[in-house]
């Protein structure tokens, strides 16, 4: 494979990059995670964004990147913006939503070994969006505050659902067979030899949405010597409906009872 890509800056120092990549048809040894090799079909890849001028109290920058697969049509697009305020030398605050949006024909959902290893597969549409946020104040040389704090959300949906049928052949659509399961309590049941005996695997589907934030304050009370006080909290909760819904989910999450955690930490300098 190879990419070409570029970058420029103009005389205001606004400017902007860009760049495509592509990787040519291999073998991958990874991809049924410890079976055998497996073809793997060419790709696309490229990114692009724009930055504004840095040394302004407010600057922005925009960041997009994609991929797509000709062969099994899975593509995937993220754009996230960062804005910073810096009202003075004291502080500096930014915060960076995300977007992301997975279609991948192949991904990955687990090893059923009957008389024979079998690789099942499943086309996932996949969704995430985020915020992230930082703020720092210096109070003075030797007291700094900083915040950071993070949400988000991603949830992702299988169907189809297919089994490797010849790893090594030239055409995708013919290196994996169909399937159709039946789901029932939670999993799903298929019959992969053509026996009539049905095999499960769990209902890949999920939602799951986190929260984790970081509070540091840093104190240095003596030359070299300093002392930090951090508070960290962390929410976490899933489901598996597979499906993105923002205000139900962002609910759902700052309902969970969080998980605070305290720590200090002192040094100090022992000079000659």
């Amino acid at each position: 494979g190879g990419n070409v890509n570029g970058s420029l800056t103009l005389q205001n120092y606004w400017g902007g990059f860009a760049g495509i990549n592509h990787d040519l048809e291999a073998f991958s040894n990874s991809t049924l995670r410890g079976g055998p090799m497996i073809r793997r079909e060419a790709r696309s890849n490229g990114w692009f964004g724009l930055f504004s001028d840095s040394r302004k109290s407010v600057q922005g920058t925009m960041a997009n990147n994609w991929s797509a697969a000709s062969e099994s049509g899975s593509w995937s697009w993220n754009t996230s913006l960062n804005v910073r305020w810096r009202p003075s030398g004291r502080m500096n605050l930014s915060l960076g939503p995300f977007v992301n949006r997975t279609v991948n024909e192949i991904q990955w959902v687990g090893r059923i070994s009957t008389e024979e290893d079998h690789f099942v597969f499943g086309e996932i549409d996949q969704k995430t969006v985020g915020l992230t946020g930082r703020f720092d104040f210096t109070f003075d040389p030797d007291l700094t505050l900083q915040l950071y704090a993070q949400p988000f959300i991603s949830a992702g949906e299988y169907q189809d659902f297919k089994q490797v049928a010849d790893p090594r052949t030239g055409r995708h659509k013919d290196r994996f067979s169909a399937l159709d399961p039946t789901r029932a309590e939670g999993a799903y049941w298929v019959d992969l030899d053509g026996d009539g005996t049905t095999e499960s695997f769990s209902d890949p589907n999920f939602n799951f949405q986190q929260f984790r934030s970081t509070v540091v304050l840093r104190w240095e009370y003596r030359p070299g010597s300093l002392l930090y006080l951090v508070w960290s909290q962390g929410r976490d909760y899933s489901n598996q409906t597979g499906r993105l819904a923002l205000e139900e989910d962002l609910g759902n999450l700052f309902s969970q009872d969080a998980e605070n955690v305290f720590l200090l930490k002192v040094s100090y300098w022992i000079t000659p």
